[in-house]
């Protein structure tokens, strides 16, 4: 079943947006040190606190569990609970509330679709919901879609980069095979995520992102 717009969708030109999504070596790559530096300036019992929370969260079965699963070992989990704490510092939130949506790929770190999707309503409540532009061929497949939302006071459209055949093909995410069975979800999820990513200061990747990489390499 076409959507309403389709028509309009369909003779719709498709803009020059550069692609939200930077390469892999591009993206934010975590700098421990640095992280441990970013501790410097506070107080010694701050600095104490600060530790004794990082314990504790490490030692967390709930709340650690997507890390515990993985292969991980002690200290690369510390290291990643210190760094969702920077991270979450930064995006000034309770780190308790990003550590359930983690996971360890690949010895990367990764956030759910889910975190991305929470993030966003809790920080962009001066745009409206996200919605999406399809252009479909005449038997309704996919032909690319991007992710867009607008301003509610000034109307200004934000839009994603289109996802087609070409970029999927050019990222490598047809290794996996859910982008063979299931392409416009599975589009859906990631001009979702390039959008919120785009408008939020979320450095990390998304988990199906990470995932699609390994299979990838």
């Amino acid at each position: 079943m076409k959507p309403e717009n389709y028509q309009q969708e369909m003779n719709t030109p498709e803009t020059n947006t550069p692609p939200i999504l930077a390469p892999d070596d591009e993206l934010l790559k975590v700098d421990l040190k640095a992280e441990e530096r970013s501790l410097e300036p506070l107080k010694e019992t701050e600095r104490q606190q600060q530790l004794q929370r990082l314990t504790s969260i490490c030692k967390n079965e709930v709340l650690t569990h997507n890390l515990r699963s993985a292969d991980i070992g002690v200290n690369q989990l510390r290291n990643a609970i210190a760094t969702l704490m920077v991270a979450s510092k930064a995006m000034a939130i309770d780190v308790s509330i990003m550590v359930p949506h983690a996971y360890w790929i690949k010895g990367r770190l990764a956030l759910s679709h889910g975190f991305y999707d929470l993030m966003f309503a809790r920080n962009a409540k001066e745009f409206k919901t996200i919605n999406y532009k399809r252009k479909l061929d005449k038997d309704d497949n996919l032909i690319s879609i991007r992710a867009w939302t607008e301003h509610k006071e000034t109307g200004e459209e934000y839009m994603s980069a289109p996802i087609n055949d070409e970029v999927i093909k050019g990222y490598g995410w047809d290794k996996n095979k859910m982008w063979l069975f299931n392409k416009e979800h599975m589009a859906t999820i990631r001009t979702r995520t390039w959008l919120i990513r785009s408008m939020l200061p979320i450095s990390f990747y998304e988990r199906a992102e990470l995932e699609d990489i390994a299979m990838r390499n």
